[in-house]
């Protein structure tokens, strides 16, 4: 059966007919089927049956048999940033499956990340274009960054965090407000073992990943060796900047 999906692509903002984007991409462990469930309706069912958060048995979900995703780009934007990024993007990230293997770092500890000929720039644009897939209108900020796989110029309102997923389970939202006072935050997540990603249009979450938004600085040909330290959490909720242990919550429902 054909899908023939018209619309405004998240990229170019160009009415055409749009292709399925893989969120993460296909090659980044996004093969399976996948259980679509939105955050309302699981947050209704903890309110209403004492459901713990990870216990998604009896919801209401949309399965996505291609792997999580959305028809969300046209063609050649689709095509361009799989060409220009996603060989990059896909060596970074299976080598941070790697290196979780050899640690087995825990929830609440740090993965010690050491890459040679990473190219910086290649993943961070491969990061924002799944962002785009999510949120309908941050094209408006980051199209002609996108688009010339060359620029470096990243629209400064926004940081990009990252740590590592130390679950099954993931979460994908689009931008959200959230008050953990005296903090306001303002944040898009994307976490899909083995790695999540935040970008923060309001708010300082340096507590809560590891700021990779200098990696828009790097020429795009540029790569070398990267060394740094990356935050691990559980992902159990799907509540934003949520990285409570299974322990946590159960001891917190019982109060």
């Amino acid at each position: 059966m054909r899908n023939d999906k018209n619309g405004v692509c998240r990229i170019c903002g160009k009415i055409k007919k749009l292709t399925f984007e893989h969120v993460p991409p296909e090659c980044c462990f996004n093969t399976t089927s996948q259980k679509l469930i939105t955050g309302e309706t699981l947050i209704k069912h903890i309110i209403d049956g004492d459901k713990k958060p990870w216990d998604y048995s009896g919801l209401s979900y949309k399965n996505q048999q291609k792997g999580m995703g959305y028809y969300s780009l046209c063609q050649e934007c689709n095509s361009k940033t799989g060409l220009w990024y996603g060989n990059s993007y896909k060596y970074f990230i299976h080598a941070l499956n790697k290196l979780i293997y050899e640690q087995a770092p825990r929830a609440g500890e740090t993965l010690n990340l050491t890459l040679k000929e990473f190219r910086p720039l290649p993943v961070f644009k491969q990061v924002i274009s799944m962002f785009c897939s999510v949120n309908e209108n941050l094209r408006n900020d980051v199209s002609e960054f996108l688009l010339d796989k060359q620029s470096t110029e990243f629209v400064k309102k926004y940081s990009v965090y990252m740590y590592i997923v130390n679950t099954e389970t993931g979460r994908i939202f689009g931008f959200s407000g959230l008050c953990q006072p005296p903090n306001i935050y303002v944040v898009s997540e994307i976490a899909f073992y083995p790695v999540g990603f935040i970008l923060s249009s309001h708010g300082d979450c340096s507590p809560y990943g590891t700021d990779i938004t200098h990696f828009s600085s790097y020429a795009y040909n540029i790569a070398g060796d990267l060394e740094m330290c990356v935050p691990v959490h559980e992902c159990n909720t799907t509540i934003a900047l949520d990285f409570r242990t299974k322990e946590e919550i159960e001891k917190q429902m019982h109060h």
